[in-house]
């Protein structure tokens, strides 16, 4: 009776076991394999020296929140695995269609669900002409109208591209195509294929991260100032605080290549705090040698994000006895700007404790009408890259000329770059 009860018990252990191990390897929504089941694939892949060619494609769909609520949450597994599945299909047809004399390399496309919103495409045993127009026609496939349950949807996708090269782990190959993903979504371009120097400007990026909680407290950051002047008069009217890193090896930092970085971070905080108490402190100079002027500053939307970041601000200039109205808080735009909306509450806050608000380099990146009629702005500022162009370039000219006659109708106040 013992040894049927112990057979029976391995039994039952062996049913679990399979089970865990399908929950684990499998995405519970689309059923689909998942980075789990990706890596262990590579991992054999890679273990038999015969398979050289191995290529990994990464599609981040960026508009999934769309998606999701024009087709229901509930139905995004299926839905994500009826968009994978097609683009699949699309891409054996187009082999064979495309490479008869090659047939004989029998490519293999495997297909995953790396996360929620992104799917994984593993190639296996290509020519290199081959994966070149595969990832083409991939690119324009993943930007197709697709039908879902009779519900057309668009996809706003890009692709990160990698290769297996030798020495590389499984798990490489598939953090080489995340990070080629994510470049080309920061970069709004369709596709990216990693290259080493991706990596090396991710590192440096981790390392002036490093540096810059201690430049905060070592005290590098210095405040330039850009005046604001009234065109029909030429008075000057207020002045913009722009930050600038005078690093003790690196020499002068531009602002372009620690910003981005920073502003994926919570040190985007602290940076923005640190320039509103700088420029609180040089205008009361200012105000001590007779110079009474406004005060523009730049803050980040990552900073709307923290529902302490108004009170913040007003702590900083009450205590200083100053005026709220004497200073702009000029929105940079970020790739979140779209979620904003969400947070109009704490620029109504802002708006309401006397803080005027603009938002900057209109016109360029993530600028949308939308913001304009929901956002509770003061102002506009027109990109520098349309006034610089505007005498020589008929239409950064009627952009100009449009932007501010929107301006006007809407009633805000139209600043020039």
């Amino acid at each position: 009776m013992a040894g049927v009860f112990i057979g029976g018990t391995f039994e039952i252990l062996n049913d679990q076991i399979t089970e865990l191990e399908e929950v684990s390897l499998y995405n519970p929504n689309s059923k689909m394999p998942n980075v789990f089941n990706l890596i262990r694939k590579l991992e054999e892949l890679i273990l038999e020296e015969e398979k050289e060619d191995i290529y990994f494609l990464l599609i981040d769909i960026q508009n999934h929140d769309e998606i999701m609520n024009t087709i229901g949450h509930k139905r995004w597994g299926k839905f994500i695995k009826e968009i994978g599945t097609q683009l699949k299909e699309k891409q054996e047809i187009k082999f064979i269609i495309n490479n008869k004399k090659d047939l004989d390399r029998d490519m293999e496309i495997s297909l995953y669900n790396i996360y929620h919103h992104k799917l994984g495409l593993l190639i296996m045993n290509p020519s290199v002409n081959m994966f070149t127009d595969f990832i083409e026609e991939l690119k324009d496939d993943a930007e197709l109208l697709f039908y879902y349950n009779k519900i057309p949807v668009y996809l706003n996708s890009h692709l990160g591209v990698s290769s297996h090269q030798k020495g590389d782990k499984a798990v490489d190959l598939f953090l080489h195509a995340y990070q080629a993903a994510n470049t080309a979504v920061k970069n709004d371009k369709k596709i990216q294929i990693y290259k080493e120097t991706l990596e090396t400007k991710s590192q440096e990026n981790f390392m002036l991260l490093g540096d810059v909680r201690h430049a905060l407290d070592e005290g590098q950051f210095k405040l330039h100032y850009m005046p604001k002047i009234k065109l029909k008069t030429g008075e000057i009217i207020g002045v913009e605080a722009l930050i600038r890193w005078e690093h003790p090896n690196h020499g002068n930092i531009s602002p372009g290549k620690f910003i981005p970085p920073v502003e994926r971070t919570g040190l985007i905080d602290d940076l923005t705090l640190w320039v509103i108490n700088k420029a609180t402190e040089e205008k009361l100079l200012l105000a001590d040698k007779g110079i009474d002027i406004n005060m523009a500053v730049n803050i980040s939307p990552r900073n709307l994000k923290q529902e302490s970041f108004v009170e913040y601000v007003k702590n900083i200039i009450n205590e200083n006895n100053l005026n709220p109205s004497q200073f702009e808080l000029e929105l940079t735009k970020t790739e979140i700007m779209g979620k904003l909306i969400e947070g109009n509450n704490l620029i109504k806050q802002l708006s309401k404790e006397g803080f005027k608000v603009a938002m900057d380099d209109f016109g360029t990146g993530y600028s949308s009408l939308a913001y304009l009629k929901n956002l509770d702005i003061n102002s506009l500022k027109i990109d520098l890259s349309f006034v610089q162009a505007m005498q020589k370039d008929k239409k950064s000219y009627e952009i100009v000329k449009t932007a501010i006659r929107l301006g006007q109708v809407l009633d805000k106040e139209v600043v020039a770059e």
